[in-house]
């Protein structure tokens, strides 16, 4: 995914739903696509050819792993996307802690205010 232009496209954001209309623009995604899993009902935030997103405004660290998990039981490569603004000041400490949990997915973190991006995947 082009970082750079995911932060160009959602400086104007102030929401969840803004960013995530974003997103399915800048990838050419659908929003809210429903899957099925044992009987189980879940809307994934965005999907664009073989990815998922699932995207957090200004939300604690642990938000958005449960849905990611999920999700990567699909085939679809998983994106955990964090956008920060009014937690400005604890974008390195999120970074930090995603890159320690190790997890099974795709994690960008966002700092909107500065303008920073970074993202860490699995091995």
């Amino acid at each position: 995914m082009t970082t750079l232009s995911l932060i160009d496209y959602i400086k104007h954001c102030h929401d969840e739903e803004c960013v995530k209309d974003q997103l399915a623009i800048l990838t050419k995604g659908r929003r809210e696509v429903p899957i099925e899993i044992d009987g189980l009902r879940f809307l994934i935030d965005v999907v664009a050819s073989d990815e998922a997103f699932e995207v957090k405004y200004d939300a604690q660290p642990y938000d958005g792993i449960g849905q990611a998990l999920i999700y990567g039981i699909t085939g679809y490569r998983v994106w955990l996307i964090h956008v920060l603004d009014n937690y400005s000041r604890l974008f390195k400490n999120y970074i930090k802690l995603f890159r320690r949990l190790n997890l099974p997915f795709c994690v960008e973190v966002i700092d909107k205010r500065l303008g920073l991006s970074e993202e860490t995947c699995p091995q």
